[in-house]
């Protein structure tokens, strides 16, 4: 027989019934040159389908455990499987038999260890990082895994390494940016039952979690505007800080604006207090000169009117002036 006990369990898993051997009750069809042949039976039959080298695949529907090729089937045995192998499996696929099945007693079983992290390693200037330990605390080598999962997210599936029976496998995760709160570490590990990837299934053996301190970032850490202001720090100039600016530190109008300041000046800065109204002699033109209560002689403006009256004086004196020119001219003519 040119069986080995991988191939054996690879067969009562993929071509049988509850893990063993069978010699009815099964379903499947088998593709030649893109035509596919229904059929049923029994494990042996089916073996003999694909050891005879003359199917392109054979696909199991009852149960449904997948497609499978004569190559799969070969190296899952390490060695060629021949028609006389599937003679010998009918000679053991009923109970009053000796039933071959696949027993998962004896695997290897999987525990989580020292699940840690450096929470204080971003103030160090260093990255982040967790550590665990999977150990194999069964009898025999087997095929394992485990899965992280930061506050329920999966992070890093690791689906399949080997360990010699109590034998450990160290592990390091560098915890990417943008955790801002304490997080809920989770590492479920466990073992294939059946041949990684070819029709084997993961049991879950061990489960351990922890919460633990990943730390806020930094405002200096936050790159764009929407997650500054979302993590209660404050962006101004282009960059996020712990602070709101005074007046004078910002250097653009928009955040000028946004922090209730004022742009103004030749160049424009950033002030505390708006822009005074400017003064008379900064008019250019008469109309804008006279708009602003001052005064446009000699081709420019003043605050004073010509001859150095001061404004508050000049308009009461004028009005006088008027009504005293009038008044001479009445007494001038009653005297004709």
């Amino acid at each position: 027989m040119t069986l080995s006990q991988e191939g054996i369990n690879y067969i009562c898993i993929n071509f049988g019934s509850s893990n063993c051997c069978v010699a009815s009750g099964l379903s499947w069809y088998y593709t030649r040159e893109s035509q596919n042949y229904p059929e049923n039976g029994g494990t042996a039959q089916i073996v003999a389908r694909l050891a005879s080298g003359l199917v392109d695949s054979l696909t199991m529907t009852n149960p449904a455990t997948g497609t499978f090729t004569q190559t799969e089937l070969n190296n899952a045995n390490g060695s060629t499987v021949t028609i006389q192998d599937a003679q010998t499996i009918a000679q053991h696929d009923e109970p009053s038999e000796d039933q071959w099945c696949y027993s998962v007693e004896q695997e290897g079983i999987a525990n989580v260890y020292d699940l840690l992290s450096n929470p204080a390693a971003p103030d160090a200037g260093q990255p982040l990082w967790l550590g665990w330990k999977v150990k194999n605390d069964g009898i025999e080598p087997d095929d394992f895994w485990f899965k992280l999962y930061i506050n329920s997210i999966l992070a890093w599936p690791y689906d399949n390494f080997e360990l010699d029976a109590g034998e450990f496998g160290n592990w390091g995760w560098e915890v990417p940016d943008g955790f801002q709160e304490d997080a809920t570490i989770k590492v479920e590990a466990g073992h294939w039952e059946g041949i990684p990837y070819q029709g084997g299934i993961q049991v879950l053996d061990d489960t351990e979690e922890i919460i633990i301190p990943i730390g806020a970032l930094a405002c200096a850490d936050y790159l764009n505007q929407a997650e500054c202001v979302a993590a209660g720090c404050y962006w101004w100039n282009g960059s996020c800080h712990d602070n709101s600016p005074t007046c004078s530190q910002i250097n653009n109008s928009t955040d000028c604006g946004i922090y209730g300041c004022y742009w103004w000046g030749i160049p424009a800065t950033c002030h505390s207090y708006p822009e005074p109204p400017p003064n008379c002699d900064d008019y250019l033109n008469q109309v804008d000169c006279e708009a602003a209560g001052c005064f446009w002689y000699d081709e420019s403006c003043h605050s004073t009117p010509p001859g150095g009256l001061p404004d508050w004086w000049w308009m009461p004196v004028v009005g006088a002036v008027a009504v005293i020119g009038v008044a001479a001219a009445v007494i001038v003519y009653k005297k004709k």
